[in-house]
């Protein structure tokens, strides 16, 4: 993908929201390159406006801007009146900037993992304590129908957009609430956006995939993350994008989904029809209703996810699956959408796509 053209957009507007649309703000800035990063311009309205640049939160068309990217990488560009708006929040508690690289001090003991982790966490003050991710809910899923409950990190870690999202699931990789709750975080950032095409394509570029599928991959029991990462994909995929159905395919995802879809259908089978109406059997039918969507999509646009799905035992999973739902509150949906699969796996697989079309 080429680099995006550098402009320097002459007239911007600096707006800084209030309690009510009387007290807003809007404040000029000339002359600012789309080349500069998130980071300079932070350093240029402390200069001109005296706003501390470590507690400011920029946002472009409802995408909250990292420091560490240029201007260009949110498509930042002046709308149809010439100007163009950079909506300004000050933090309380700003979100911490990625680690920079740090020489090592020569007088400094060398210290064991241990002893580094203890650093960490027990010697910091106890009001820093509620930001660190316990080890107690680390593959702990509490049943919750509908919304979940984001916790002080991660939506720390939100303040920094879907880049401090993506860096807080590299650092707690390991971590199933975490990772849940990221997921969850992406599709909620994804509800600000007032660009929902632009967005998607950065998050395919910003790595979101990858990052998704390890986790499913990694946590294949857990039922929160399956809910939340295939609400990701689901997110991705529903416009039918061939971008994001290649990326993931590449990805097995196609796979991944099958695999949330068994693990459902196994915990369903153990729940009576009352039951199914429970946070469980909600859960457990949302991940089979968005498994067969994914499926469905990618089955429908890519020939080696048709060919996959259907020497695999999908159909008969499935098929087993509609008595299953039987109870569940969204039973009728889950049902329409296996119909849907069924009939694309009925149907010739894809053409694949030539080498001159994917260039």
């Amino acid at each position: 993908m080429s680099a995006p053209e550098v402009e320097l957009v002459s007239d911007v507007r600096l707006l800084i929201p209030g309690e009510g649309d009387a007290s807003e703000k809007t404040l000029p800035l000339k002359m600012i390159s789309t080349g500069d990063k998130v980071e300079q311009v932070k350093t240029r309205i402390e200069t001109e406006y005296g706003y501390k640049a470590e507690a400011q939160q920029l946002s472009f068309h409802g995408d909250i801007m990292d420091d560490e990217e240029p201007l260009t990488h949110y498509t930042f560009k002046p709308n149809t009146f010439n100007y163009a708006v950079i909506t300004l929040r000050m933090l309380e508690n700003p979100p911490p900037r990625p680690n920079k690289v740090e020489q090592e001090d020569e007088n400094k003991p060398n210290l064991s993992l241990l002893q580094k982790m203890k650093a960490l966490t027990i010697n910091r003050e106890k009001k820093n304590d509620i930001f660190i991710p316990q080890k107690i809910d680390e593959r702990l899923w509490i049943p919750v129908g509908g919304f979940i409950a984001i916790k002080p990190p991660v939506r720390r870690a939100m303040g920094a957009g879907t880049k401090g999202v993506l860096r807080f699931m590299d650092e707690y990789k390991g971590h199933a609430g975490v990772l849940q709750e990221c997921c969850f975080a992406l599709v909620s950032l994804a509800a600000l956006t007032e660009e929902g095409l632009l967005f998607k394509k950065r998050l395919l570029i910003e790595g979101v995939v990858p990052r998704v599928a390890a986790a499913l991959a990694r946590f294949k029991s857990h039922f929160g993350i399956q809910k939340q990462g295939l609400g990701v994909f689901q997110f991705l995929l529903c416009d039918h994008d061939e971008d994001c159905v290649s990326a993931f395919v590449t990805r097995k995802g196609h796979k991944l989904a099958l695999s949330a879809s068994e693990l459902a259908y196994a915990e369903l089978l153990k729940l009576d029809s009352q039951e199914r109406k429970d946070a469980v059997g909600m859960t457990c039918a949302d991940i089979i209703e968005v498994s067969a969507f994914l499926l469905h999509i990618s089955c429908s646009q890519d020939a080696t996810a048709h060919s996959e799905t259907k020497t695999s035992n999908a159909e008969k999973i499935f098929e087993n699956t509609k008595d299953c739902v039987d109870g569940c509150l969204q039973g009728d949906s889950v049902l329409k959408e296996i119909e849907r699969l069924h009939e694309v796996l009925k149907a010739k697989p894809p053409k694949a796509a030539s080498k001159k079309s994917k260039k």
